[in-house]
Parts: C-alpha cells; sequence; structure tokens
C-alpha cells in the first residue's frame, strides 16, 4: 500500500493514510503509541478528532497540500492558494479538502 495522505501537528500526532481495494488504512502514532485502523476514510479520520480540538495547526500532504490553523477568530485553511476562514474545523473540513463528499 501506498501513503496517499500525511496529517499531522507537527508534534503530537501523525496519521498516515493508505488507499486499498475496499477502503483505506490509517496508521495513527502519538506519543509512543501506535493505532491502525481499517474502514470508510471519515471513520479513519476519527482517529485524530481529539486532537484536533487540541493542536493549534494541522497539516494535510500527500494527494493534498493543506494547512489548518487556529486564530482567536477560529481556524484559517490555506488550500491550494485559496484562504478560508472556519468557526471549528472537524473531520468534515478535512474530508472536503480530501474532495470526499461525507456520506449520507
Amino acid at each position: 500500500m501506498k501513503v496517499i495522505y500525511v496529517i499531522t501537528d507537527g508534534r503530537m500526532f501523525r496519521l498516515l493514510i493508505a488507499r486499498r481495494d475496499n477502503g483505506f488504512t490509517g496508521v495513527l502514532e502519538y506519543d509512543a503509541e501506535v493505532e491502525v485502523k481499517d474502514g470508510d476514510l471519515e471513520s479513519v479520520l476519527i482517529s485524530v478528532n481529539n486532537f484536533i480540538k487540541s493542536v493549534s495547526k494541522i497539516i494535510i500532504t500527500g494527494e493534498v497540500d493543506a494547512k489548518f490553523y487556529r486564530t482567536d477568530r477560529g481556524w484559517v485553511m490555506l488550500n491550494r492558494g485559496q484562504v478560508k476562514i472556519l468557526n471549528e474545523l472537524t473531520i468534515n473540513d478535512i474530508l472536503s479538502i480530501l474532495n470526499v463528499p461525507k456520506e449520507s
């Protein structure tokens, strides 16, 4: 499997995501721990939900290059030269950057 996305804050966690034939595999590294999760992209991303609430930046590299920064007015998203202000950063915002619509 080839890693297609790396999502990290640069210090506390790193999530490596690979595409499989029937979904995705995520390897979450934090502290001295490693967790592996298989499933759809949303269920793999859920593993970083608690980190999002406590960090001040998120960097996504790989097939996408995007950055999110926490400010006193919310989150600023930088993606392909575009800037967007978000009240809160959610898994759905990350999914939209990865061009994967949320399943209803």
